[in-house]
Parts: structure tokens; C-alpha cells; sequence
């Protein structure tokens, strides 16, 4: 069984279907759709008034998107891989919210005969204090029995010049971040991405991963709690960039 229908069956993860999520809708309730795949993707078709927010980036801007606890949230994606992991990781985190992915994504809404909105309509932003508290609280939730290793830049940096090793660096921020400055070495590796599709980045059995990230460590620490349970081995590097961006400035 692949690993995401794996998890599907075994947390038994809330699914609403297209005709469910509109009927919603026109009733007025209130109801959140957060689309979980890359922003080039969201722009090119989503659900209407769905919000881009990439896998990786959900607990992280969770707090600033959805307005109170009452709100019901819907995770969508093309599918179903991202949007499933990225609803169990709302519902492992303890989000007060309900919570469940939208059934085949995209395709089960047109399939239903309603039509896609495209462009880059509603994305998130910087989050505000109070969303990084909130994400703070929940990922600690979320990975409080993930045992992952953090190391420092001087460890990540002998493990990637080790000839008889693979080690990748991956920065799992986003890749605007990434171009606005990055560790030497390292690959913009969108934690999203990681989450549904690893097997396009890591591509070598039995490989060191390093996640890098800022200091927070949401996004590193919701891909660990994922790619650990299919037996990567995962190490995370926190690093303060904007520190970096100061002292360059």
C-alpha cells in the first residue's frame, strides 16, 4: 500500500467531497479551503477562494488564515497525497479546527462539474506574532515523539564533503526565501514538495537528509515527522538567515 493511502487507513482521515464542500458554501458556513500544493500550481487552476498555502507551510501561517476555531478547514491539492498528509498534520498537531481534505482535489471538483479558479488569488503572508505562537505550540505537538537530530553548520558542512556518503541539503523554505539567501550547498527543496513527492529530490538509498531551515524549525520539523515514518534518515539545521541578511546589508 503506498505510504500516504497508509496513513489514510490507519488515522482514518476526514474526507469531504466537491458536492459537500459547495453545499457549504452556498449555506453560508464557514469554511476555510487551503491548497496545498505549489504556488505555480495553485495559480494555474484551484476551488474558488481556495488559499495557496504549500504543504510545509500550513502550521506555519495556520494561525493568520483560519479566523476562529468554528471555521472548518478543507485541504486540497490535485489528488490526494498532499492533501492528505497536510490535513493529518493539522489533525496531529491538535488544531482546534475540523479538519479533512477535499476528495481527488482539484479533479473531484471539476469532475463534479464545477469549474476552477486560476491566478494567484488568495496566498499567504508573512506570518504575525501570534500565528508563530500558535505554530510553535502545535508543532510541538505534532513531533513530541520524532526523536530527530539537530547538528550544526559545521556537521552538515563534513557530512557533505564525505566521499563515501551521499548527503543532501535540502532548504525547505520557501523558494522566494531561498533566493533571498542560503547556506553554500544546500538545494531549494520546498518542504511541500518533500512531503508528497521525495523520491524526486532524494534519489539515493540510504542517504543523510538534512532539512534546513530558520530558527523556528516549523517546516523542518512537520517534513521530519513525515520522511522520518518512511525511514529516512533526517537530521535538521536551523540557521538564522536573517541574521545572515543584516550583516551582508
Amino acid at each position: 500500500m503506498p505510504f500516504v493511502t497508509a496513513i489514510r487507513a490507519e488515522k482514518g482521515t476526514p474526507v469531504v467531497s466537491a458536492e459537500t464542500l459547495k453545499a457549504w458554501r452556498d449555506a453560508g458556513e464557514k469554511v476555510v479551503v487551503l491548497d496545498s500544493r505549489t504556488l505555480p500550481e495553485y495559480e494555474k487552476g484551484h476551488v474558488p477562494g481556495a488559499i495557496g498555502v504549500p504543504g510545509a507551510e500550513l502550521l506555519l501561517r495556520f494561525g493568520d488564515i483560519v479566523p476562529d476555531a468554528e471555521t472548518r478547514v478543507v485541504v486540497s491539492c490535485a489528488g490526494l497525497p498532499r492533501a492528505i498528509l497536510g490535513a493529518q498534520t493539522l489533525i496531529d498537531a491538535g488544531v482546534p479546527n475540523s479538519v479533512a481534505y477535499l476528495d481527488d482535489g482539484t479533479r473531484g471538483w471539476t469532475n463534479a462539474g464545477f469549474e476552477l479558479e486560476t491566478g494567484r488569488t488568495a496566498v499567504y503572508d508573512e506570518p504575525g506574532d501570534a500565528a508563530l505562537t500558535f505554530a510553535e505550540r502545535h508543532i510541538a505537538r505534532l513531533a513530541a515523539d520524532d526523536d530527530t537530530a539537530f547538528i550544526d553548520r559545521t556537521t552538515a558542512e563534513l557530512w557533505a564533503k564525505d566521499p563515501d556518503r551521499t548527503t543532501y541539503l535540502l532548504d525547505v523554505r520557501t523558494p522566494e526565501e531561498f533566493e533571498a539567501g542560503h547556506l553554500p550547498g544546500s538545494i531549494s527543496s520546498e518542504g511541500g514538495q518533500l512531503l508528497g513527492v521525495a523520491y524526486r529530490t532524494i534519489a539515493v538509498r540510504g542517504a543523510r537528509v538534512v532539512l534546513i531551515d530558520d530558527t523556528l524549525g516549523i517546516r523542518a520539523r512537520t517534513v521530519a515527522h513525515w520522511l522520518k515514518r518512511r525511514n529516512f534518515e533526517i537530521a535538521i539545521l536551523l540557521h538564522d538567515f536573517r541574521a545572515g541578511a543584516r550583516e551582508a546589508a
